[in-house]
């Protein structure tokens, strides 16, 4: 799809969907959801919950469920489309998940959706965590190296792994 002008609703939502495809946050959403905390998500997150040193971007807020994400990511893309929004303080984005999902859609044209690319995230997590740990030379090695890269991607995406599910996933 193309960008409506420099400053458009499309190119809110695409610089939205690039911090998710990133980071694997969730989308965000302005809805109150009568929890105790307001879980923030990618198009509801503030300047506040940003710090910028050169290539690297730290996050800090309290996501889905109440989890604390505190996530740095090395990534001079991100990082160069961040900063200006980060200075100039509030909102780091002018939009909201209708028009997130909508510009993905334009953008791919099938039903592929924004949740989605937490998992493409997930899947390239577990994929570097397999890489980085030994074969398992035995059954009970197996069902534990599921338990860690489970762990990693639950730690990536903000959440809890519920008995290494996705660890099964990318190890089976």
């Amino acid at each position: 799809a193309a960008l409506a002008g420099p400053d458009g609703p499309e190119k809110e939502a695409a610089a939205a969907l690039l911090l998710i495809r990133k980071t694997g946050f969730r989308v965000g959403s302005e809805e109150d959801r009568g929890t105790e905390h307001k879980a923030l998500g990618a198009t509801t997150l503030s300047a506040d919950n940003v710090k910028i040193a050169g290539d690297e971007v730290s996050f800090d807020f309290v996501g889905k469920h109440g989890v604390k994400i505190q996530q740095t990511v090395k990534d001079a893309e991100l990082a160069k489309m961040l900063a200006p929004r980060v200075a100039n303080g509030g909102k780091l984005f002018a939009t909201n998940e209708d028009k997130v999902g909508a510009t993905l859609k334009g953008m791919v044209g099938t039903s592929f959706k924004t949740k989605d690319l937490r998992t493409v995230t997930a899947a390239t997590e577990a994929l570097h965590a397999i890489a980085d740990l030994p074969a398992p030379k035995t059954e009970a090695e197996f069902k534990a190296r599921r338990l860690d890269v489970g762990e990693v991607v639950g730690k990536k995406l903000g959440h809890a792994v519920a008995k290494g599910r996705i660890g099964k996933m990318a190890l089976d």
